[in-house]
């Protein structure tokens, strides 16, 4: 009971950033780790509205597809993970894809439409480099 709550809880202080509807509920209750994730931003927006930096770059990259880690690269260590060709192959539809650079949320969409931005307009190189992961390529099918 006391975990429904908190969930509960988490959700609609989310509501206070994006909407949420039927379908994202019941996902994000079931996708506890994504809500954390996704309530950690919440909490910390007001004291950092801005994610990321203008002159930051790419050093760590997870792209989670309907709460599961599909790819990772992290630059520091070279450790990659890519189940994105298990994931493509699966034909499983994207219904929640979750983008985390440098271990801060950089946006999450529900199919194609963004329901958290913090995608940096004033980064270009940051979002090229993003673009020019394998993982980003073979997800985005450029």
């Amino acid at each position: 009971m006391k975990s429904k709550l908190l969930i509960d809880r988490k959700i609609n202080a989310l509501k206070s950033i994006m909407e949420i509807d039927d379908l994202t509920y019941e996902f994000l209750s079931e996708n506890v780790d994504t809500l954390g994730r996704l309530y950690e931003y919440c909490s910390q927006k007001a004291d950092n509205p801005k994610q990321f930096t203008s002159d930051e770059s790419l050093f760590h990259l997870t792209i989670y597809m309907n709460g599961k880690e599909v790819y990772s690269i992290d630059y520091s260590t070279e450790f990659i993970y890519d189940a994105t060709n298990e994931f493509l192959e699966s034909g499983t539809i994207a219904k929640f894809t979750e983008v985390q650079v440098n271990n801060k949320l950089f946006a999450f969409m529900k199919g194609n439409e963004i329901l958290i931005q913090c995608i940096p307009t004033d980064n270009i190189p940051l979002l090229n480099q993003i673009q020019s992961t394998p993982g980003w390529k073979r997800l985005s099918g450029t």
